[in-house]
């Protein structure tokens, strides 16, 4: 393995030179993101990215909160190395700026292609910029975000993102095409219920599997209230269950949301110890 480093940085212009450290931990939380999901797209779709990426912080400048970090890329042989050159201070800045495009990359004897946009497919890379993003717009005390990268010819560009961009770049997210499959009828245990007034998520069995889904039938959680409905052991009830599938790209799973409760048994509440133990429950309504 062989290393190289590359410099970038990143400046939160605050003139009173505060900030929380809650917020400074995010900012350097998602840069780490950032630059690890960069790295993950090029693997993955362009399989030119590195073995390895490591973010090490520079000891701040006194009096300012500079984010300088050595960005430490591992990879098998130089040449990989030579080809990417300092393209991921490049990526990071040009997608702070929302000045989405492209970026030619020559390995070998041939011009990779990587765009921007798919770059922003990856939800921690589309995420963690998002997240920089909204803490500089919640934070009056910040004026703008600047960021310094390195160039393929070494020489350093230092760029500003006024929180106008920012607010673009705040609303980055994956283009997803949700798509509702609806089951009716369907029989669910009860695993773990939850006596809220509003919609909560429930742990019920189904085909097998214990599922997390929300119960959304605001008509059957008055009823559990007003009539102190409790549920046992194996208990079950039958429910239009909707299916949440969501279509991207990295990460994504399927929600699950209880439409309609059809039938349930008609127990009510001895007392929480009783509900809990799944013991025999009094007053059966008929």
């Amino acid at each position: 393995m062989v290393e190289s480093l590359e410099f970038f940085e990143l400046t939160l212009n605050v003139p009173n030179s505060q900030i929380p450290i809650s917020e400074l931990i995010e900012y350097l939380r998602n840069t780490d993101k950032i630059f690890k999901g960069v790295n993950q797209t090029l693997n993955e779709k362009y399989a030119i990215g590195y073995n390895s990426i490591a973010i090490e912080v520079v000891p701040f400048e006194e009096g300012s909160f500079k984010i300088p970090v050595w960005i430490k890329k591992v990879a098998k042989n130089t040449v990989l190395l030579t080809a990417l050159g300092t393209v991921l201070g490049e990526i990071f800045a040009v997608l702070l700026k929302n000045e989405l495009g492209i970026h030619e990359i020559q390995v070998n004897n041939d011009t990779v292609v990587v765009e921007d946009k798919k770059l922003l497919e990856n939800k921690t890379t589309a995420d963690a910029l998002s997240n920089i993003a909204n803490l500089a717009l919640h934070n009056d005390s910040i004026c703008d975000i600047s960021v310094i990268y390195e160039k393929s010819d070494g020489e350093r560009e230092n760029v500003c993102i006024t929180k106008t961009t920012l607010k673009k770049v705040a609303e980055y997210s994956i283009d997803t095409e949700v798509t509702n499959y609806l089951q009716t009828s369907v029989t669910l245990e009860i695993v773990s219920p939850v006596f809220s007034d509003g919609p909560s998520n429930w742990k019920v069995r189904y085909n097998a599997r214990v599922l997390s889904a929300k119960m959304m039938d605001a008509d059957f959680l008055e009823i559990m209230g007003a009539k102190g409905i409790a549920f046992g052991k194996g208990d079950t009830i039958v429910a239009d269950l909707e299916t949440e599938m969501t279509d991207v790209v990295v990460g994504g799973r399927p929600r699950y949301n209880i439409i309609k409760v059809i039938s349930y048994p008609h127990y009510t509440r001895i007392s929480k110890r009783a509900a809990v133990q799944g013991e025999l429950f009094d007053d059966k309504d008929e």
